[in-house]
């Protein structure tokens, strides 16, 4: 499996339908491997539950590898960090992080997630 193969492809947004994409961070002890499933949403689903993250980025020297619906990603050291210390032992997580969420080589889908930005943050729950 190469590194960077996205898992956009399965995952694809309707942007009539306010779609975001929430990160399930699975369950796991500390020195386990980050394995993280992405799912489709709607905003207009009040029934959705998903903490938002927002976070400096960090620099792209010395990423560190996560699992994201069976493809290694990349992502930075403070982000792996952040997860790492955001998983719990034996339930999911569901968290709308902007570096993963959204798709970062496609930029209509960036464009249309900004504009989104304010609601997914107001619909989050508070960590």
């Amino acid at each position: 499996m190469p590194i960077n193969t996205t898992p956009y492809d399965s995952n694809t947004l309707q942007s009539d339908n306010e779609e975001i994409r929430v990160l399930q961070l699975q369950p796991g002890n500390w020195a386990d491997p980050i394995t993280c499933c992405l799912r489709v949403v709607s905003l207009n689903d009040p029934s959705q539950k998903y903490e938002a993250l927002s976070y400096v980025w960090g620099t792209k020297t010395n990423e560190t590898e996560i699992i994201i619906d069976d493809h290694r990603t990349l992502i930075t050291n403070n982000l792996f960090k952040a997860l790492r210390r955001l998983r719990r032992a034996k339930d999911i997580r569901q968290l709308w992080i902007d570096t993963i969420c959204i798709n970062q080589s496609d930029n209509n889908e960036k464009s249309t997630q900004v504009k989104l930005m304010a609601k997914i943050y107001e619909r989050s729950v508070k960590i």
